[in-house]
């Protein structure tokens, strides 16, 4: 509008000064036009310099609204990966790389993973087993004298990282699928807190643990996940000599003084002595339950990988198992539980190359007062007039797999692996002296066992396997074993 003014201005001067006039006036009419087209020349460069304003505002506030527009489809985009992301949380597990850490197996040391907050892990274990006779032998506490399934158990980890330096870590334990005693099992099952407790990392060579604490002994105490071992039982020393899952309330320092080399101190609440029978120490763990503390233990682990793939380490454990106690017989008399100094001593190692795994595990237990513990447990009724608590132990396994579908598949998660074991394990290797305190040989195995572990994904494993047993004296029903196990 204020260009067509002035044009129009500008058409109304010219036409003014054409008009006829004098001579004398001519001179001052041109000179009056110059200065009206001068005027006009500059409102015109005014108005050009207003429109090119105008159109750069309009174009900086189109930038303006642009940006505008793609930040909130940024915020959009951002909200909507969130939510997906959130959703996939809760139905599709994070990516699991199988690596344990500060002792503990892959999926219980998820928590040490996280920057901060909530962690939840787990595993579980079914099994299928059949005697191949009548012979009538134990299994995991449970008599084999048939096929029998069982929902072994199902483990649930929560932990949580307050921070960089303060991380809770748990794991609960349902045995056996129900806690009631069923038709066909007179006991029921079991829920169990197997480790509860919190680390204090101060330096990467010594840091704080304490509170419910698997005992560091042996390879599967501390890393005890199906995926992780051969077979579908565990290895008898480790439930026997080394009582797996084993875990007192305590506590002490771990860490790792240089690349290669960890180790682990501990105290903890003893053995209960009471429970210590001719098949072993199992008997006598307390579990964290009500536990007796007049006697106390120490525990001590080393391991060093010298090079990627081999592992070597040892481990002790020293003290008194008798808690104190004097208990009250039928007849009334009060009988004392002597010290009892258990001293439980093993080494281990393992080896990982290429598709080969081999592994194996020596332990001994030393039992002062053996002789006075078996005549308290005989006049408490608590073992056999003739049974007798052993003062020397031993127990060993080897064995090795080889990932033969390594040959058969490239570049593929999946194993097969065909795997041999042998075990010799007996409670009653030295006795007291005496013609009332005989070893009993059914104690002594030898054990064979071939089978398989197949992992279509690292997470689960489907395992069969075959077990020869071979007691020095009587006879055991092998078995025949098929498993299913997993992490998450």
């Amino acid at each position: 509008m204020r260009f067509l003014l002035a044009a129009s201005l500008a058409l109304f001067g010219i036409v003014s000064v054409t008009a006829p006039a004098g001579a004398a006036g001519t001179e001052e009419r041109i000179r009056l036009l110059e200065t009206q087209l001068q005027q006009m020349q500059q409102e015109l460069q005014n108005l050009r310099k207003e429109a090119d304003r105008e159109r750069e505002e309009a174009k900086r506030a189109q930038e303006a609204t642009k940006k505008a527009q793609q930040e909130q489809e940024r915020k959009t985009d951002v909200v909507a990966e969130a939510i997906d992301t959130l959703k996939s949380s809760l139905t599709i597990p994070e990516e699991m790389k199988l690596e344990g850490k500060y002792g503990l197996a892959p999926a219980a040391a998820k928590v040490y993973g996280r920057e901060r907050g909530l962690s939840i892990g787990g595993y579980g274990e079914v099994v299928f087993r059949v005697p191949t006779s009548e012979k009538v032998q134990t299994a995991g506490g449970v008599t084999v004298d048939q096929a029998r399934t069982d929902m072994q158990r199902l483990i649930l980890y929560t932990g949580y990282k307050f921070n960089d330096w303060i991380v809770f870590n748990s794991e609960l334990e349902f045995e056996h699928g129900a806690t009631d005693p069923t038709i066909t099992q007179g006991s029921g099952g079991e829920v169990e807190v197997e480790f509860a407790y919190i680390d204090f990392f101060l330096r990467d060579y010594v840091n704080v643990r304490s509170g419910l604490v698997l005992a560091p002994m042996g390879i599967i105490n501390e890393v005890h996940e199906p995926v992780a071992f051969f077979g579908v039982d565990r290895p008898l020393v480790d439930q026997t000599i080394i009582p797996s899952t084993w875990r007192e309330v305590g506590g002490g320092l771990f860490g790792e003084p240089f690349p290669g080399f960890e180790y682990r101190l501990y105290a903890y609440d003893g053995f209960n002595a009471v429970g210590f029978r001719p098949a072993g120490l199992r008997g006598g763990r307390q579990k964290g339950s009500r536990a007796l503390a007049n006697d106390w233990a120490f525990i001590g682990r080393a391991d060093y990988e010298p090079t990627e793939g081999l592992l070597v380490g040892t481990s002790v454990y020293s003290g008194n198992s008798g808690q104190g106690q004097t208990i009250e017989s039928e007849s009334g008399e009060g009988v004392a539980i002597p010290g009892t100094l258990t001293t439980i001593w093993e080494a281990h190692g393992q080896y990982r190359w290429r598709g080969l795994e081999a592994r194996g595990e020596v332990a001994m237990a030393w039992l002062g007062d053996s002789k006075q513990l078996t005549e308290a447990l005989r006049e408490l009724g608590e073992i056999g007039s003739s049974d007798t608590i052993a003062s020397e132990m031993l127990g060993m396994y080897v064995e090795v797999g080889y990932d033969v579908l390594q040959w058969v598949l490239e570049d593929t998660e999946q194993q097969f692996l065909p795997f041999f074991r042998y075990e010799y394990n007996n409670t009653q290797l030295r006795t007291p002296s005496g013609e009332d305190f005989q070893p009993n040989d059914f104690f002594e195995d030898r054990i064979w066992t071939i089978g398989v572990n197949y992992k279509p994904i690292p997470q689960v494993v489907l395992k069969a396997d075959y077990r020869d047993w071979n007691p020095v004296t009587g006879e055991k029903a092998d078995t025949v074993d098929f498993g299913l196990g997993f992490v998450f």
